[in-house]
C-alpha cells in the first residue's frame, strides 16, 4: 500500500513549453487544485493541469499520475473509446482506465 499523500491539496506538474525529455525535477511546478503556482517560476501546461488536477482532487490517496502522448496512444484516442481486452498489455488496464471525452 502506498503512503498517504502528505499534501493532498497540491501536486507537481510539468511546466509549459519544455520538452518532456529535458525536464528535470527542478523544472517542476507545484500547484494547488485551483491552478495557483505555489513553487516554481514557469507557467503550467493547462491541458496537463486539467487532467491531473481532477485526478488528484478525486483521489487524494494517489501520489502520482502520469499520461503520455505516444504515437499509438494518440492514434487510438481519435476513436474515442476504451481499450478492448484483446492483448496482455490491454488486459492489464481493463477496468482501470478512463476516457476523458471533454478534451
Amino acid at each position: 500500500m502506498s503512503p498517504p499523500n502528505r499534501y493532498s491539496d497540491r501536486f507537481w506538474v510539468n511546466p509549459f513549453g519544455l520538452y518532456f525529455g529535458h525536464i528535470r525535477v527542478s523544472d517542476l511546478v507545484l500547484v494547488n487544485h485551483q491552478g495557483e503556482i505555489l513553487s516554481g517560476d514557469r507557467p503550467i501546461n493547462a491541458a496537463g493541469f486539467a487532467i491531473h488536477s481532477q485526478i488528484h482532487k478525486a483521489r487524494p490517496d494517489v501520489i502520482a499520475a502520469v499520461h503520455a502522448h505516444s504515437l499509438y496512444g494518440k492514434t487510438w484516442s481519435t476513436l474515442v473509446r476504451l481499450l478492448d481486452p484483446l492483448t496482455q498489455d490491454a488486459c492489464a488496464l481493463y477496468g482501470n482506465h478512463a476516457l476523458f471525452k471533454d478534451y
